[in-house]
């Protein structure tokens, strides 16, 4: 791996806080709310949305994927971009789903 000292001030140190991470990072990703607007998996991920498809399925067949909320350092809220058109805007979408029954987990 290439680091250049321009942008951080110990390459050696940025190598070793990024192994470190790459070794201990765990995501939690919420469970699916109501269909009509959080992602649900696909059997077929294709168009122009799979890449939020591909996105929520790599992180959750990814070794940083954990069930457990309190090992998490990142969690993860599977809305859909595409389901989300025409309704709530993201902002208030996303409150909705951390004070609702989910935030209970």
């Amino acid at each position: 791996m290439f680091l250049s000292s321009r942008v951080f001030h110990s390459p050696e140190a940025f190598k070793l806080d990024y192994e470190k991470m790459e070794k201990e990072l765990r995501v939690f990703v919420y469970p699916d709310g109501d269909p009509e607007t959080y992602f649900h998996t696909p059997r077929k991920l294709t168009g122009k949305y799979s890449s939020e498809g591909y996105f929520f399925k790599n992180i959750k067949e990814s070794h940083f994927f954990t069930a457990d909320s309190l090992q998490a350092h990142l969690f993860s809220i599977p809305i859909s971009c595409h389901k989300m058109r025409g309704k709530l805007n993201g902002y208030v979408l996303c409150q909705e789903y951390a004070t609702g029954d989910f935030a209970q987990i």
